[in-house]
């Protein structure tokens, strides 16, 4: 991307992965996480519009099971979950877990305000969204689950850039158990 904070153009990809094996080595507590999460930024109408895409995948490779109280396997607080200003907006942070998510989010960010007030650069933006994900367990087929009781959250963001280091952020979405409103500063 060619900016960190106000991104508006080029691609960003992260990739990660990672293998828990606890101590002493023959523990039957392992697992591993991965993670992708791809966004690309496409400046058009003269850069007073850019579309963002985003495609997310996390999953966890192990056993979730229980012996009595304790669980062994992937704990809880590592599956990969859906929900929040991030993700499906429509949602409260982590409403959704399971032992894989995929999300795609689209976006078009709408200049409607570029003025210099103060000597400050202020912009102001309208981003109307739609969040498409879902969750699952290991012993789904991700690909032909992901099209079954996906989440489809549509909604519309407002963003009032200081640039280049404040954005503040108000997003409305709407999704099966209502509406959601997130408010934020970065």
């Amino acid at each position: 991307g060619d900016r960190q904070l106000v991104t508006t153009k080029g691609t960003h990809v992260n990739i990660f992965a990672e293998f828990n094996q606890n101590v002493p080595p023959h523990d039957e507590n392992q697992w591993g996480h991965v993670a992708l999460d791809a966004r690309h930024f496409i400046p058009h109408a003269s850069d007073r519009m850019t579309f963002v895409g985003r495609l997310f995948f996390a999953g966890v490779l192990g056993q979730i099971e229980r012996r009595g109280t304790e669980q062994l396997g992937v704990p809880f607080y590592e599956q990969p979950t859906l929900g929040g200003e991030n993700t499906l907006r429509a949602f409260g942070r982590g409403r959704y877990v399971g032992s894989w998510a995929a999300l795609v989010n689209l976006e078009e960010r709408v200049t409607v305000l570029n003025k210099t007030i103060f000597d400050i650069n202020t912009h102001l933006e309208i981003a109307p969204f739609l969040d498409i994900g879902r969750v699952g367990q290991n012993s789904e087929k991700v690909l032909q689950s992901f099209l079954k009781d996906l989440q489809i959250n549509p909604g519309i963001g407002f963003r009032l850039l200081i640039k280049p280091t404040v954005v503040a952020r108000f997003d409305v979405a709407y999704g099966r158990d209502g509406g959601n409103v997130f408010v934020g500063i970065d």
